[in-house]
């Protein structure tokens, strides 16, 4: 009994195995070919694979891969930067030196690195300026700020260059605070221009500004911003503050503040 059970459940088994693969071979037979797969507009539906390289049996280079990943893809501009930074430093000892031909050859390695680089821009306008060529000069630092807005360097000396008229000044020096806010420097250029323009009370307080924040930057002289304070105050009418600012620029070696101080002080007598 036991051994007719076993047959009947194998015949079964057999069978449903015949139908079960004459269902796969159904399926099989109904996947489209990707090829020849057209929508009622005669339109391929399927995306078709470009196998060109691989027909041929080329591999993908690593250039097309990258090219396919433009995340992915490496740059040397940090080297760069870092580089024409190297330049630039030999350069200003250079000029420091009065080496002609090596400030030439520096400044051609750097202008072939990115010529538009802030400190490009910064090499022109320092040869312009050691040749007394202001208006020179001037032009190489608008274009700077035409080509990099929020350049500090070409905005500061935009707002003190001698060439600039007061209007330009107090513009670049109000720029030069917008790209490095609470700048000492940026601060002293718009006192100045604020002192041109007889605007003494805002400039007085520009002033102030300065003096309270630590010094620092190339070309930040306490001597003589106190000495600029100084007359501002003067010319408020507030003599004592002005003996007193004068009185500090003298201590630190600025030989006018000195006699501004004797002037004052016997005014006073």
């Amino acid at each position: 009994m036991k051994y007719i059970y076993f047959l009947v459940i194998f015949a079964f088994g057999f069978t449903a195995g015949r139908w079960s693969a004459r269902d796969i071979n159904a399926n099989l037979a109904n996947i489209p070919d990707t090829e020849s797969t057209f929508n009622s507009q005669g339109k391929s539906t399927v995306p078709t694979v470009k196998v060109d390289a691989l027909s041929k049996g080329e591999a993908p280079t690593h250039e097309s891969k990258l090219s396919e990943s433009p995340n992915l893809v490496r740059t040397d501009d940090k080297a760069r930067e870092k580089q024409i930074r190297h330049l630039f430093a030999q350069l200003v000892e250079a000029n420091e030196k009065n080496q002609i031909e090596e400030q030439n050859k520096l400044f051609r390695e750097m202008e072939s690195l990115n010529p538009r680089h802030e400190t490009v821009f910064q090499a022109r306008a320092m040869f312009l300026q050691d040749d007394e060529d202001w208006q020179g000069a001037h032009d190489v630092l608008k274009e700077c700020v035409g080509v990099i807005p929020d350049s500090v360097y070409c905005l500061r000396h935009l707002a003190n260059i001698r060439s600039s008229t007061t209007d330009e000044k107090l513009r670049y020096g109000s720029e030069c605070l917008q790209a490095s806010k609470n700048d000492p420097l940026c601060l002293v250029d718009v006192a100045m221009a604020l002192q041109l323009k007889g605007e003494f009370a805002k400039a007085k307080d520009f002033f102030e500004l300065a003096l309270n924040l630590p010094q620092s930057g190339e070309g930040y002289n306490k001597d003589y911003l106190l000495y600029q304070y100084a007359h501002t105050l003067e010319s408020l009418g507030l003599y004592a503050k002005a003996k007193v600012a004068f009185r500090e620029s003298c201590r630190l070696k600025m030989k006018s503040a000195c006699e501004e101080l004797q002037r004052l002080e016997k005014l006073a007598r």
